[in-house]
């Protein structure tokens, strides 16, 4: 890719990766900033690189910008599912999201919060899977 510098860039996503987990699309925006290259043209690039080079395939995209789930709020996300796994996951988003909003935080997204759960109802799956095969 002509004008941009592929290990520039990914030294940068790189410790996005390292400080957070992955990078974002502010993060994208910045990057092409200090680049002077357009911030589509650099996701392009990093898509086709995520395709051929195994370095930035280990990078993940977390979505336009980074929303922190605060300790609180994975532990009464847990507490929640561990009384009733069974209960509607909205309601759950809901409650989360209004506790957000009145101490004046962003909303967590729909997928954020999905992907959350799911990860944990897997965690919860592997630990009892594990358990039946040491049996």
């Amino acid at each position: 890719m002509k004008g941009i510098k592929k290990s520039v860039v990914y030294r940068h996503l790189k410790k996005c990766h390292d400080d957070i987990g992955g990078y974002t699309g502010t993060d994208i925006v910045k990057l092409a900033q200090q680049l002077n290259v357009d911030r589509t043209t650099l996701s392009r690039s990093i898509e086709k690189w995520s395709e051929k080079d195994i370095r930035f395939s280990d990078i993940k995209y977390l979505g336009k910008r980074y929303i922190q789930i605060t300790l609180d709020e994975i532990l009464k996300i847990e507490h929640s599912l561990e009384d009733n796994p069974l209960m509607v996951k909205k309601y759950l988003l809901e409650s989360t999201n209004a506790n957000r909003i009145h101490n004046d935080m962003l909303p967590l997204l729909k997928t954020t919060f999905y992907e959350f759960v799911d990860k944990y109802f897997n965690s919860i799956l592997n630990v009892v899977q594990y358990s039946i095969y040491l049996a």
